[in-house]
Formats: structure tokens, C-alpha cells, sequence
């Protein structure tokens, strides 16, 4: 019974066994033999962990319904979001041109510098710093501010998808409210002004964000393992190259997990 209740398609089986419970009283209803049906039914979900046909077929018919009115309600969310933060895209913060001439220096092969032998490293954002220098040393000095402007949107949307992932992830599946919950929090996220703005400030908030909430999502994929999973550190690593506090942040969750 316990093997039989770990498994990951316990809820599905359970309401494809609840349908064919309400077939087999209007079978009753009608007079028709439905005892040996029902017997073998239950022998062919115990046995194979595989519902009956007549049972899955409207189940997974619900399920799809369900999963495809939620995913739908979650593309509306992030097209909020990033309406929401086009509303703010004259924006940019003015220590992201900091980034910008660190970026256009070492583009230009003068290394990453704020002024030629002055070997200072006045920048926090390594990740931000190099990927911006690519953009630069492709499409020109004048792309520094909307390159880095379309990584913090990109990632806040990303930021958006794994705010609800998050939530259904944590959200215990034996009780109700798990999409509303997840969907709640993805709305609250993207309706946010200060996340909205900072999204396209050209600095690397958003992308920061980004890759911490993935690691924590993704350690709480894999929890339960004897160790975290490559993608968990992965994305803790590159937030320590976006941001130097993104290892304490790391740090916190190993610890806690």
C-alpha cells in the first residue's frame, strides 16, 4: 500500500478508479452484472499500476483540459509582465553605464578596465559585464544598454514561469488550491512595479533573481537524494559570477536542504 501510494500517478489513478466507480453504479442502475468488471479492474490497476482504458480515458481527458486552462491562465500572466515592464523601458539606471564602459573596454581588447592602466575592478556583475561585452564586440557600442535591457526581461519572464513552478513544486498535492496558489503567485510577481522597472534597468537584477530561483526550484526537484542535483549548482554558480552574494545565497539553501 505504501509503494502504491508513492507512486507519481497515485492522484490520476485514484480518479480513474473514482469514475469507474460512478460506471459501475449506473451500470447497477441499469441491472447490468458489474462485479467481475470492477474485480478485475482493480486487479489490473494493483497488479500493472495501469488504469483501464474506459477509466484513464476520461481522467487524462480532464487532466489535459485542466493542465491546458492553466497554462493558458500562465501565458497571460507573463504577457502582463512584459507589457507591464515595456511601460518602463525609457528607463536605465545610471550604474549600468558603469557596466557598459567596462564592457565596451575589454570588447575593444583594452581589458576589463575603467580607464586604460588602472587596474581597478569597479564592477559586481561579472556575468552581466561579459555578456554584454560579447554583445558589444558583435553589434557595436550603441547595443550595450538594449541588450541588457532584453536579458533583464527575458529573465524576469523566466523569473514569472518559475514563481509558479515554485509554488506547485512546494504546495503539498494532497490538498486544493494548488494552481490558484501558483498562478497567484506568478500574477503577484509580474503585477509588481519595482520588479516591473528593475526588470529593464540595465543592471542584473532580474537575471540574478532568475538564477537563484531556478536553483532553489531545481534543489527542490531533487530533494530527497543523496546529493544536489548538477543543474541546482549550476545555476547557484553562474549567480555567484551575476551577483558576489549569489554563494551565501547558496550556502543558505544547501544548509537548509
Amino acid at each position: 500500500a505504501r509503494s502504491y501510494e508513492s507512486d507519481p500517478s497515485a492522484q490520476s489513478t485514484a480518479r480513474a478508479l473514482r469514475d469507474g466507480r460512478a460506471h459501475a453504479e449506473e451500470q447497477r442502475a441499469l441491472g447490468r452484472p458489474v462485479g467481475r468488471r470492477c474485480a478485475l479492474a482493480g486487479i489490473r490497476v494493483l497488479a500493472f499500476k495501469r488504469v483501464p482504458d474506459h477509466m484513464e480515458s476520461g481522467a487524462a481527458r480532464r487532466s489535459l483540459i485542466g493542465d491546458s486552462a492553466v497554462a493558458m491562465c500562465l501565458l497571460c500572466i507573463v504577457g502582463l509582465y512584459v507589457v507591464h515592464a515595456m511601460s518602463f523601458w525609457h528607463y536605465v539606471n545610471d550604474d549600468a553605464y558603469i557596466t557598459f564602459r567596462y564592457a565596451a573596454r575589454l570588447a575593444a581588447g583594452l581589458g576589463p578596465y575603467f580607464n586604460e592602466g588602472e587596474h581597478v575592478e569597479g564592477y559586481t556583475n561579472l556575468l552581466l559585464m561579459l555578456l554584454s561585452s560579447a554583445a558589444i564586440r558583435l553589434l557595436g557600442p550603441a547595443a550595450a544598454a538594449p541588450f541588457a535591457k532584453l536579458i533583464g526581461l527575458l529573465a524576469g519572464a523566466g523569473c514569472v514561469v518559475l514563481a509558479f513552478l515554485l509554488v506547485r513544486a512546494l504546495w503539498p498535492k494532497e490538498r486544493p488550491g494548488s494552481e490558484a496558489a501558483s498562478l497567484g503567485s506568478a500574477g503577484l510577481l509580474a503585477v509588481l512595479p519595482s520588479f516591473a522597472i528593475n526588470s529593464v534597468s540595465g543592471l542584473e537584477t532580474t537575471l540574478f533573481a532568475l538564477l537563484v530561483t531556478w536553483g532553489v526550484y531545481s534543489g527542490v526537484r531533487t530533494a530527497g537524494h543523496d546529493r544536489m542535483g548538477w543543474g541546482s549548482a549550476a545555476c547557484f554558480a553562474l549567480a555567484g559570477l551575476a551577483r558576489p552574494e549569489g554563494f551565501v545565497v547558496f550556502g543558505v539553501f544547501w544548509l537548509c536542504s
